[in-house]
């Protein structure tokens, strides 16, 4: 099924990533297999903070290369993104600021569908302004 060869490839790219690191049979290298046999069972799971952004996008760039319908799937807090492996790194961006996640999200339309709301009606901020905004929120608020 597809989501077990996903599953296996990125073991398989961690695996390779992690090899440098820790050796074979040292008890870091346990906890990390464990900490794996706990991922790899998890229906739902954090972000790790393992890779760089670099790493990751040559990783899922091997994945779409031999499947491009490859979904991603994420939920920040209570909003879901639902979109394509391969937006990530083009469309859809990844940060931190202030020790909170920032999902950064690239189209050239937005689209509403069912419902109104006045969001339909706005003229979007600068992005500097925004992250400025974000960096001036008070990290416990």
């Amino acid at each position: 099924s597809m989501p077990e060869i996903m599953k296996t490839q990125v073991m398989d790219m961690v695996y390779d990533q992690i090899e440098d690191v820790f050796e074979e049979g040292t008890e870091e290298r346990e906890q990390f297999d464990q900490a794996m046999e706990v991922w790899a069972a998890s229906p739902k799971r954090e972000i790790m903070e393992q890779f760089s952004t670099e790493e990751v996008m040559e990783a899922t760039a091997q994945i779409v290369e031999h499947a491009p319908e490859v979904e991603l799937k994420l939920k920040a807090d209570h909003i879901s993104v639902k979109a394509l492996l391969a937006d990530f790194g083009d469309q859809i961006h990844i940060a931190k600021v202030n020790d909170r996640y920032v999902l950064m999200i690239e189209a050239d339309t937005l689209t509403f569908e069912k419902g109104f709301s006045p969001i339909e009606f706005l003229k979007p901020d600068e992005l500097q302004d925004v992250i400025e905004r974000i960096e001036n929120k008070q990290q416990y608020s």
